[in-house]
């Protein structure tokens, strides 16, 4: 597995992080944070803000944002199981 991934997000624009792992199936439990925080389960968004989505997926979870902002600069952890993935995103574009 891997321990951390840098992404770059555009402003104002939809970044998707992809986590891969191989043991994940369909029925798979899984969480995504931000900073620590959960923001979306295998059972959906833990917000209503219609901010993120997660698909799994041929051993993926694709995971978008939408309008991405600078707050939405940070460190993403994705876990399956006992497994954890860590991706940090930055944000480029005119701030």
């Amino acid at each position: 597995m891997k321990n951390s991934t840098s992404n770059f997000g555009i402003l104002d624009s939809t970044t998707e992080l992809i986590c891969e792992d191989s043991s994940l199936l369909p029925t798979s439990y899984f969480t995504i944070a931000k900073d620590g925080e959960s923001i979306f389960t295998h059972k959906g968004e833990t917000s209503s803000s219609g901010k993120y989505l997660a698909t799994p997926a041929n051993g993926n979870i694709v995971l978008k944002i939408y309008n991405t902002a600078i707050s939405d600069q940070a460190d993403y952890t994705c876990s399956i199981g006992a497994g954890k993935h860590i991706y940090t995103l930055k944000v480029e574009g005119k701030y």
